[in-house]
């Protein structure tokens, strides 16, 4: 049995003509079987250039891509017991594509789907993809 948690934030700002968004991240997965306890934490912190792919009114499709660093501290060992754990920082690359919906004159919701690729080096790369949502606010 497991479980897994996503968080993240980013600002939107226009540069150069360009809408960029820097983001900071806390993802983690825990997980339970044959008496045995493990967990992986990733906090990253990256930056995505992001584009309009599809305008309708108040709807519009977003596309982004782009870089980012990931700290990520894996952990292991029998319940109730002493584990061992290890902390690497990883660079990494990242998108996502999402729709969103105009609310109000500065804000939207919206819905989308992520993928994360860790580049571990001498271990073999991490692939993460999930589904996220939530409420934009502009300022």
């Amino acid at each position: 049995m497991g479980t897994a948690a996503w968080l993240g934030i980013g600002v939107r700002v226009r540069f150069l003509g360009v809408w960029l968004e820097p983001e900071a991240g806390y993802w983690s997965r825990h997980e339970t079987a044959f008496g045995l306890q493990s967990s992986v934490r990733d906090v990253h912190a990256g930056a995505n250039a992001q584009w309009a792919l599809l305008r309708h009114g108040p709807a519009r499709l977003l596309a982004a891509a782009g870089a980012s660093a990931h700290g990520v501290t894996s952990s292991g060992g029998p319940l109730g017991g002493a584990s061992a754990a290890e902390t690497h920082v990883y660079p990494g690359l990242q998108g996502w594509l999402s729709f969103e919906l105009r609310l109000g004159e500065r804000s939207a919701a919206f819905l989308g789907g992520r993928g994360d690729w860790i580049l571990r080096g001498s271990r073999e790369d991490e692939q993460e993809t999930r589904l996220f949502g939530g409420i934009r606010l502009g300022f």
